[in-house]
């Protein structure tokens, strides 16, 4: 197995996916990736505070990020945060797309939060 192909099993096998038209190849071996996330999703654990989550996505806009999705599982709903954009809050009925970033991305906020 080439290095190359050898560092994709690894990466593939750690659940990331790299699209090699758009962005260098990550470095594995310590856990890191050339360039920044253009969107991100964090969900909000029990142990986490909504002022917690709301910094980590300035952290993510200012570093990059065009989108940043803050799931909510106890309310329900999803924050999005763009570098263009005020923030919109989704609830049940909505829809959450992907932007300029995902254009074809849709997702019925009914089956992010099916019982």
């Amino acid at each position: 197995m080439s290095s190359t192909a050898k560092r994709q099993h690894q990466c593939a096998s750690a659940g990331c996916r790299v699209y090699a038209q758009r962005t260098a190849a990550p470095d594995c071996e310590r856990g890191r990736h050339p360039s920044n996330a253009r969107i991100a999703i964090e969900v909000k654990s029990k142990n986490e505070t909504f002022k917690g989550l709301r910094q980590k996505a300035l952290y993510y806009l200012e570093n990059g990020a065009q989108i940043v999705w803050l799931v909510y599982p106890s309310k329900q709903q999803v924050e999005v945060w763009t570098d263009t954009d005020p923030v919109t809050t989704l609830s049940m009925g909505d829809v959450l797309d992907g932007g300029d970033i995902l254009p074809e991305f849709k997702l019925p906020m009914s089956d992010i939060f099916a019982e």
